[in-house]
């Protein structure tokens, strides 16, 4: 988890935030049109580091307010997942 984070944000100083593990599963399409379900695993972590540097894999990276990234991501599942990270955080609205 830690190389995956580095390798896509440049974040190195990532503290897990222990017992927090959420799987997500939807279907995508690979190059031939087939459908396959593609399965996600998140982690939660604690950093200091505010700088992030994205990888070729990503458009957009920013900070925000619970409740304005909730209204940000266009998916339930995501929004689930930032609630239950809140909630884990102290479900204080902490930045996410």
């Amino acid at each position: 988890m830690q190389r995956e984070l580095r390798e896509e944000t440049g974040i190195a100083d990532a503290a897990l935030v222990p017992g927090f593990r959420e799987t997500t599963r939807y279907p995508v399409r690979d190059r031939d049109g087939r459908v396959l379900e593609k399965t996600v695993v998140y982690f939660l972590g604690e950093s200091p580091t505010e700088d992030v540097r994205l990888s070729r894999e990503h458009d957009e990276a920013r900070w925000a307010p619970l409740e304005d990234a909730v209204s940000l991501v266009a998916f339930e599942n995501m929004r689930r997942l930032l609630r239950l990270a809140d909630e884990r955080l102290g479900g204080a609205g902490t930045p996410t």
